[in-house]
């Protein structure tokens, strides 16, 4: 076989490797599993700290690291869940928030009338049975209703009002006021009106209630309008945040620096944000506090630091940077580009997670959990007579004779001491 052929069975654990570059610790593990002494350097604290985690992964214990999770399970997922309910469409009873779907809004320059800045009505496409059809917005009324094409015109289910889905207000970076057809700059009107104003306008649910009844799975989850009810919720855990001064000290209050783009036109202060806190909203915010102060409440410091990098991984999509892809239903993380890109439309993820749903923090736990499981027991993958094979036989756990540092390698005064030096410089 192929396996006996090219042997993985690679002893090097009379050898010592430098990465003076390690970034995400790739040579380091690598290293490791096969019994060299590993050292890395890196200046970013956040790679430090990733490439940390992933060396103690081998020698944590996965019991008490679900037993931790179970504890913060047990202190705020009832309370941060409470948050994401909404009546079900289907029925007397309450469904799940897999995504709340926001849209900034400005004041007309012209006739102050409100401007949502829609590029278009999407919501998302239609699933299962209505797969060949399309959730829009209708301008109008508000409704999330069904329509066959959303690049054709079409009739509000709801208020009879015709509207062709494709045509937003907004347009190369201008918007155009429905009430009188005024065109304008977005980023001047926010600036200009020293902000924007947000509004709730469509809900992603996932209803547990119609599933266990055996409904149809477009009942189960789908796409529906926005009530009294959520506003009311949204309102609720704003109060909140705002009462909670213990919380607080869980969110960066520092002001966001320039970046790359040193110039006047800079997409984030465009749209008024001026410090991190400012890419989320209160119920966002408290949520993650929520999770934080949790967290660091775990007595064990290994323990807890994982339970901080789950909900670090999980900011990928909590945040008012992410935004939904429409035709493929789906959210996008924040680094969908490699820059700060503030959306228009921006996504309240549920923050705990539910049934169905990316991105949640229940999502990253299992993530987490089984990247332990992995570095305790690391495998090696192979095929023999064309099938797909794994085995753990020759690989150690992950982080024996390891260690890593945040600082500068040219401050490194060892000589003689490596055996190689491998890295993928910057």
């Amino acid at each position: 076989s192929l396996w006996e052929l090219y042997p993985k069975d690679v002893r090097v654990d009379d050898k010592k490797i430098l990465d003076p570059f390690m970034g995400g610790g790739t040579s380091l593990i690598e290293a490791s599993r096969f019994g060299a002494e590993s050292v890395g350097y890196d200046l970013n604290p956040v790679a430090w700290f990733v490439t940390k985690k992933e060396i103690e992964a081998g020698e944590t214990d996965v019991e008490e690291l679900e037993k931790a999770f179970e504890q913060v399970e047990n202190k705020v997922a009832d309370e941060i869940l409470d948050y994401y309910r909404t009546p079900c469409p289907n029925g007397d009873h309450e469904a799940d928030v897999m995504y709340n779907f926001w849209v900034k809004e400005v004041d007309c320059t012209s006739c102050g009338h409100t401007a949502s800045l829609h590029g278009d009505y999407r919501v998302a496409k239609g699933r299962y049975e209505n797969d060949d059809k399309y959730n829009v917005l209708c301008p109008d009324c508000g409704e999330v209703i069904l329509v066959d094409d959303w690049q054709s015109e079409s009739t509000c289910s709801s208020c009879s009002h015709h509207f062709t889905p494709k045509e937003g207000t907004t347009s190369r970076g201008k918007y155009t006021c429905r009430e009188c057809g005024q065109k304008y700059g977005i980023t001047d009107a926010i600036q200009e009106q020293d902000g924007y104003d947000l509004r709730l306008y469509a809900i992603e649910y996932y209803c547990p209630t119609c599933d266990e009844q055996g409904r149809s799975k477009s009942d189960v989850k789908g796409y529906k309008s926005v009530d009294s009810e959520d506003i009311r919720l949204f309102e609720k855990a704003k109060n909140e945040w705002q009462q909670r001064d213990d919380l607080h000290d869980y969110v960066p209050t520092e002001d966001l620096p320039p970046g790359h783009m040193i110039s006047d036109r800079n997409p984030v202060f465009d749209h008024g944000y001026s410090q991190w806190k400012d890419m989320y909203n209160e119920r966002q915010l408290l949520c993650l506090s929520k999770l934080l102060k949790a967290a660091s409440e775990i007595e064990d410091e290994n323990i807890s630091e994982y339970i901080l990098l789950t909900i670090s991984e999980s900011l990928n999509y909590n945040s008012l940077m992410v935004v939904y892809n429409p035709g493929k239903n789906l959210v996008a993380n924040i680094f969908k580009s490699n820059s700060f890109d503030p959306p228009m439309r921006p996504i309240e993820t549920n923050v705990w997670g539910t049934k169905a749903g990316t991105g949640t923090f229940t999502n990253m736990r299992d993530m987490t959990i089984k990247g332990v499981e992995y570095a305790k027991s690391p495998t090696e993958r192979y095929i023999e007579n064309g099938e797909n094979r794994e085995t753990s036989e020759f690989a150690q756990p992950i982080g024996q004779n390891a260690t890593v540092h945040q600082g500068d390698m040219r401050l490194i005064d060892s000589e003689n001491e490596y055996d190689a030096v491998i890295t993928d410089p910057p």
